[in-house]
């Protein structure tokens, strides 16, 4: 009798393996009471599969919006550099460009969602202290920042960079439950496989109970697969060759 492989997906177990088996369970009147012990295996794994698939489709979706959220917050941060570059006459050493780039533009853009939504904490915090005319800078004339700050102002940078974060912010949330919530289930499906292994071979030993004499018809219920070179999990499931009429 031949084992399935442990990386082998549930679809492949279930529906080649788990299949050929209760049909020839059923198939003989002296065994198909064993097709029970297989009907409750391939019932639970099957709904750990849909509960694995269900989770996965979950955090692909989350994955993708929460790249969206991030390519619109990089945007978003582009434009706010975009605005204060004009604002220091293209001086990207200049002391009010730093306090918001230090490290330039290319030192946010190369950032993760989750670094960036830091990044724009502080961004958003030092256009607070510009707009209450405070400045932790001394060497920065307050008139350069007071008219950074009223330019900053009136295009309400502070709300744009903030509506743009909250999203990218609740995206991550939401990618983050959904990682927890596949890997849950991604476990669960693992030990519904194995637990089907398990019944797999009860089923072996249990025949081998019935036929102790007859190891070739114990062997015929199982489905078999290739021993050769390729692998097992191509080999094994193409359909036979037929001979061209």
């Amino acid at each position: 009798m031949f084992n399935p492989r442990d990386h082998w997906s549930s679809e492949t177990i279930l529906y080649t393996f788990g299949i050929y088996l209760d049909v020839r369970l059923k198939a003989d009147p002296e065994t198909v009471g064993l097709a029970e012990i297989l009907e409750k295996a391939q019932s639970d794994l099957g709904a750990a599969n849909v509960r694995e698939q269900k989770a996965n489709i979950a955090l692909q979706a989350a994955i993708a919006a929460r790249d969206h959220a991030d390519f619109k917050m990089e945007r978003v941060v582009s434009k706010f550099e975009d605005a204060l570059s004009y604002v220091v006459d293209r001086e990207h050493d200049s002391p009010m460009y730093r306090q918001f780039f230090p490290n330039g533009k290319s030192g946010v853009s190369g950032l993760t969602a989750i670094h960036r939504v830091g990044r724009v904490k502080l961004i958003e915090a030092r256009l607070t202290d510009l707009m209450s005319g405070s400045t932790t800078k001394p060497d920065v004339a307050s008139v350069t920042v007071k008219t950074v700050a009223e330019t900053l102002l009136a295009k309400s940078w502070i709300a744009r960079l903030s509506d743009q974060r909250l999203k990218l912010e609740a995206s991550i949330a939401v990618w983050q439950d959904s990682l927890v919530a596949y890997a849950n289930a991604f476990r669960a499906e693992v030990h519904e496989r194995n637990e089907w292994k398990i019944a797999y071979r009860l089923i072996y030993a249990k025949l081998l109970e019935l036929y102790p004499a007859d190891r070739k018809k114990v062997e015929s219920f199982f489905r078999r697969v290739s021993t050769g070179k390729k692998a097992a999990d191509k080999a094994a499931f193409e359909p036979p060759k037929t001979d061209a009429m």
